[in-house]
Order: structure tokens, then C-alpha cells, then sequence
């Protein structure tokens, strides 16, 4: 049987849909695995495939790659039932993030070794400017999809103790609300 190690998605994704409709399990399953490495690149098209063909695990593993991608980008490029599925499951994201941004928008009091000085921290609102800056540059769902090594980003810059603070609090909320993200295939 043939490999399909340099295939092409057009071509992947033709094969794909023959085997299907013949029900040529073999090349059922080679397929779906190989629609895997196409997730990056070709997120709305695998994603499509994947609901069509009732892969779960396949739609799970590409809405991280899918969420990448501009909101409108998907929305063109979904089939007509997808499309309010993906948007409901986008805005969870960009609900978590706009409720955490907001509420550390404020500034917070320095510390010291006595507790709270009672002044505001001059740190802060350079370092949430640097995060906001970062986040709109880097697109806020990626930030989501590694909470973790975005905030471990910033806590190398060194930032004050009260910053240290008021950061590790902010992961643990953006910890939280992406525990309670339900599933895309949840909206479908």
C-alpha cells in the first residue's frame, strides 16, 4: 500500500474523503492520522474534516491550532454549520482573557518586609502595559493555550515582589477560567 509521507494536503484531503465514502478502513485510518500534521497549517480544513467524519480526537487536537487563527479567518473558512459552534467557543477564550485583564487593570500597593506600604507600586502599570503589549502582539488565544510559559516569560524580567505577587494570582484565575472552557464539540 502507498505511504503518505510527502502527501499533500489537497491531495490528503481528497484521499481522505474517498476512503470514507468506500469505507476503505485502512486508508480510513492512515488518513486520519496523517490529518494530524496538517492541523497547524490547514486548521479550518482538518477541523471541518474531523466534524464531518465525527473524530473526536482529531477535533481536539487541532481547535488548539484552529484557535490561532483570526476569528474571521475561521469563520470564512468553516462550513455554515461550524461557524456559530467555533464562535461560541472562541468567545470562552476571549471572555477569559478580557475578565482577567480587567480586573488587574488597577494598581496595587508596594511591599516590603513589614507587609503593604500603603504606596502604589510605580512597576505595575509598565509591566501590565508589557503584558498587554505582548498579549495583543502574540494574539491573546495563544497566551491562553500556555498560561504557563507566558507568565514564566515575565517572571524572568524580575519584577518586584508585589508584581510577583499580583502575577502568580493572575495565572491562578487564568488557570481557572480555562478549567471551566467547555470542549468545541460540546457546541456542535
Amino acid at each position: 500500500h502507498p505511504h503518505l509521507y510527502n502527501i499533500e494536503f489537497t491531495v490528503l484531503d481528497k484521499l481522505a474523503e474517498a476512503a470514507k465514502k468506500y469505507e476503505v478502513f485502512a486508508a480510513m485510518n492512515l488518513c486520519n492520522y496523517k490529518m494530524i500534521d496538517f492541523a497547524l497549517n490547514h486548521p479550518a480544513e482538518v477541523l471541518a474534516y474531523a466534524c464531518k467524519h465525527d473524530y473526536p480526537h482529531l477535533v481536539e487536537e487541532c481547535c488548539e491550532y484552529a484557535l490561532q487563527q483570526p476569528l474571521s479567518f475561521m469563520l470564512k473558512l468553516l462550513p455554515p454549520h461550524l461557524r456559530m459552534a467555533w464562535a461560541f467557543y472562541h468567545e470562552q477564550f476571549v471572555d477569559a482573557w478580557t475578565v482577567s485583564f480587567d480586573m488587574h487593570e488597577k494598581g496595587h500597593n508596594t511591599l516590603n518586609i513589614y507587609g503593604d506600604t500603603g504606596q502604589e507600586c510605580s512597576e505595575w502599570k509598565t509591566f501590565r502595559g508589557d503584558l498587554a503589549s505582548s498579549a495583543s502582539r502574540r494574539r491573546m488565544i495563544l497566551v491562553l493555550s500556555d498560561v504557563k510559559r507566558y507568565f514564566e516569560d515575565f517572571q524572568a524580567m524580575k519584577p518586584s515582589r508585589c508584581c510577583r505577587d499580583v502575577l502568580d494570582r493572575w495565572k491562578a484565575m487564568l488557570d481557572t477560567s480555562l478549567k471551566d472552557i467547555k470542549p468545541f464539540r460540546s457546541f456542535i
